[in-house]
């Protein structure tokens, strides 16, 4: 028989199974479980739906309203550290691409990626929009490169860079004076036909949450980083883009471009394509710097 919590619950559990173990108590973030017969009520609204409470059930006696059978995946052994620290080495930010589009399975598989990323308290709001047209993939690098001119052209005097420290702060207008240099090349390079935003990626992918969504942003850059570390399995190279997420945050063209929901921030872009560079080494990065209480 199966044994139905109170109204409303969203969680299940087969009383002939169940020895009251205490696993889906002890794993479970939101609730307590105390066995079939002491079960409290898990409803729908408050449960994270992770899963995690059927994943550790030694007996199989729990079943889950929204993770019905069939939607699950045989658990695996961790890959060796060798091969995980070669899959993060490997990761490079990719500025060649080749001029073929990116497949239709390929995009699919980095969408499989993403939905395996981590997510605050499971709520996933992370959305994504692809680009491959080549007319939208060129205004938006043109309105990057033009929301760059006006704080490049109020560097060049003093009353312009005070008005920048006004705006922007004595901390970011000292980033811009100490980058003008490069943003001025990139400037340069765009005006010639040169494309130093996108680097000529034939697809963009462009990650946004809900500004209300108290998890947006970083569930927004794990999906990245996912994506990213899955793309070279597939042949893919990605760039994260950075320039073009300030740009959604402040070109009102460009969020209306893409259809941007009304409340929604970009929060991650990466260019996608087939390098069209083949890296031979890994080069070294500094440690992270680490101070330790214990």
């Amino acid at each position: 028989m199966t044994y139905i919590l109170p109204t409303a619950s969203a969680v299940h559990v087969d009383a002939s199974r169940c020895t009251a173990c205490g696993a889906c108590r002890q794993e479970c973030p939101v609730s307590r479980f105390h066995g079939y017969t002491q079960i409290e009520q898990v409803t729908t609204a408050a449960c994270l739906h992770c899963g995690h409470c059927l994943a550790v059930c030694p007996t199989d006696a729990l079943t889950h309203d929204t993770l019905p059978d069939g939607t699950w995946y045989p658990s695996v052994a961790p890959r060796p550290w060798a091969e995980v620290l070669a899959t993060l080495r490997g990761r490079r930010s990719v500025r060649r691409f080749a001029s073929r589009p990116v497949t239709a399975e390929h995009w699919e598989l980095l969408r499989e990626a993403m939905r395996h990323a981590p997510s605050g308290m499971n709520v996933r709001p992370v959305q994504a929009v692809v680009v491959t047209d080549p007319v939208i993939m060129r205004e938006i690098a043109a309105q990057t490169v033009a929301m760059l001119r006006l704080p490049v052209r109020l560097l060049r005097t003093p009353v312009g860079r005070l008005l920048l420290r006004i705006v922007v702060g004595k901390a970011a207008a000292g980033q811009l004076r100490t980058v003008a240099p490069e943003l001025r090349a990139i400037m340069g390079h765009q005006a010639a036909g040169g494309d130093p935003v996108l680097h000529g990626a034939p697809g963009l992918l462009i990650l946004h949450a809900a500004r209300t969504s108290p998890t947006g942003h970083e569930d927004c850059q794990f999906a990245a980083m996912s994506a990213m570390l899955a793309a070279p399995s597939v042949g893919l190279g990605t760039c994260p883009i950075g320039f073009v997420v300030q740009g959604f945050a402040r070109v009102a063209r460009l969020r209306q471009r893409i259809a941007l929901p009304d409340g929604d921030e970009v929060y991650a872009v990466l260019a996608v394509g087939y390098p069209a560079t083949t890296f031979r080494t890994v080069p070294t990065r500094p440690e992270v710097p680490v101070r330790w209480f214990s």
